[in-house]
């Protein structure tokens, strides 16, 4: 959630989750960003502020 709020590319930082978390591979992380509501709101959030403005 932190990487979220500061705006950082999430993306980029899984692989550092992964390792935390002590996966052994990165896809074995993505289900715990599509688990948690609270980052999903975060990420939905992200994507209007993204396309504000836009037709």
């Amino acid at each position: 959630m932190r990487w979220y709020r500061a705006g950082e590319e999430v993306e980029r930082r899984l692989p550092v989750l992964s390792t935390y978390l002590g996966h052994a591979h990165v896809s074995d992380t993505y289900w715990y960003l599509s688990a948690c509501p609270e980052l999903m709101g975060e990420a939905r959030r992200r994507l209007e502020k993204r396309w504000e403005g836009y037709p």
